[in-house]
């Protein structure tokens, strides 16, 4: 292993750090692959390798300590990647032994977040006379919510997933008696406090243990609900435009991975046939 890291240091020639790096990550997979071959751990070989090239000191502000030459590189864990048929699996998860006031605000909740493409900063902040039959900006008359994004009101048509289930519980609600004022989604029944953030991602995790699904995120489901959009024939502005984002190419990287899976289930289709 001497030998292989005063390969990596030489030439003694000034070369960039990309290149460096690639050398350095194309010798830990072939330590990883070749390891066992040679019944060597590659995990200790990487660790000796490790402690034989220089290292190089933190510079930013922000960083402390060292990073290491040969530390292996790590990504983020990624998350969760949903079909649209587990957006609906959701919504039918929520509210599982609950009172009747819970199990209607729950699926209502979770139909917004799942097919609506709203931030869950603006789907809590909903208050009753923001919902009406109305119509868009487009020109399409239907069940619509007005909310505002960067400064500008806008008004959107609301899907009928989401119908169904705002339906379900207004008609809760009136026959209970009580006014149809106040923030949509009521910590309690008959509270003027809104649910809070905290609340509402203890109602996702909790609806996706149900569903046998793992844990998810509000952006998980903004990422499915896009891809959704994106079957159903939306073109990449109005999914953007939808999702509140600034640009159309940010479309592309929320869909990056449910493209990928795509892709992939096409190679295997082809190789299967």
């Amino acid at each position: 292993m001497t030998l292989v890291a005063k390969a990596l240091r030489h030439p003694h020639v000034l070369i960039s750090q990309s290149t460096g790096r690639t050398r350095l990550i194309a010798l830990q997979r072939f330590l990883v692959l070749m390891a066992p071959e040679m019944c060597l751990n590659a995990l200790l070989e990487i660790a000796t390798l490790d402690s034989l090239l220089p290292s190089k000191r933190a510079q930013r502000w922000n960083a402390k300590g060292q990073v290491l030459a040969g530390t292996p590189n790590r990504r983020c864990r990624r998350g969760p990647t949903l079909r649209p048929t587990e957006l609906q699996l959701i919504v039918s998860a929520s509210g599982q032994n609950k009172s009747r006031y819970r199990t209607v605000r729950d699926r209502a909740l979770l139909s917004f977040l799942c097919f609506s493409g709203l931030r869950m900063c603006e789907v809590l902040v909903l208050q009753w006379d923001q919902i009406a039959d109305d119509i868009t900006a487009e020109g399409v008359c239907g069940l619509t919510a007005s909310f505002t994004r960067d400064g500008t009101q806008r008004r959107l048509l609301l899907l009928d997933p989401i119908g169904v289930a705002i339906g379900e519980l207004r008609e809760h609600i009136r026959t209970t008696g009580e006014p149809l004022t106040g923030f949509v989604f009521s910590a309690n029944k008959g509270s003027i406090r809104r649910l809070s953030y905290e609340g509402a991602r203890r109602i996702i995790a909790e609806t996706c243990q149900h569903a046998g699904l793992p844990p998810m995120l509000a952006s998980d489901l903004r990422a499915a609900c896009a891809y959704w959009m994106k079957l159903k024939g939306f073109t990449d502005h109005e999914v953007a435009s939808l999702l509140g984002l600034s640009k159309v190419r940010s479309v592309d990287r929320l869909l990056k991975r449910h493209k990928a899976l795509d892709a992939q289930r096409v190679v295997r289709e082809h190789v299967d046939t």
